[in-house]
């Protein structure tokens, strides 16, 4: 995927049996949380362990702020709108500041809807907004038409062959009497 960029939303495996949800790349380097010994709740450092875990009360990911569970609808612009600057490149510093500013959101908005917390599943790839979705729909009637087989899209992660431009220029190709 390249390098995870802070001003995007992406997909995310967060909650097991349930859709991706959107996410917003806080810090990209790997980190590990762990609960805190005074239940002030968890503690961050810098991770050197790729995939691996060493600690079944530890997560391992990527820092990310996402849309509480409790609220059936993601708002991914509240998610893009929310104030983080970039934290210090000191690994110490860093896990200071990122277990500081855990707290704070977590205190601001516990189960109001921001948390912050890592990412222990793969992010899947950029968050496809409904436009998106409904510009798919569009090309899956137009191919549905032709008497081709229609897109079958169901959501963010989903992969295509060809970019949504490529298939909408062939078939405005097709549909001018280019042929099929």
């Amino acid at each position: 995927m390249g390098d995870l960029r802070a001003d995007v939303l992406y997909a995310a495996e967060l909650f097991a049996q349930k859709p991706p949800q959107p996410v917003r790349v806080l810090d990209g380097r790997r980190w590990t949380s762990v609960p805190s010994g005074d239940q002030s709740g968890f503690s961050w450092q810098l991770s050197a362990l790729d995939a691996s875990r060493t600690s079944p009360d530890a997560d391992y990911g990527i820092a990310c702020l996402y849309w509480s569970p409790t609220d059936p609808e993601p708002d991914g612009q509240a998610l893009l709108d929310y104030p983080w600057e970039p934290l210090p490149e000191d690994p110490v510093e860093a896990g200071v500041e990122l277990t500081r500013r855990a707290r704070t959101v977590r205190s601001e908005y516990a189960s109001v809807w921001l948390c912050l917390r890592p990412v222990p599943r793969r992010l899947l790839t950029p968050w496809v907004r409904p436009e998106q979705r409904q510009a798919w729909a569009r090309v899956s009637a137009r191919l549905n038409a032709l008497g081709l087989e229609t897109v079958h899209y169901q959501g963010p992660g989903d992969q295509a062959l060809i970019s949504l431009d490529q298939l909408t220029a062939l078939l405005d190709h097709a549909e001018q009497g280019g042929g099929r």
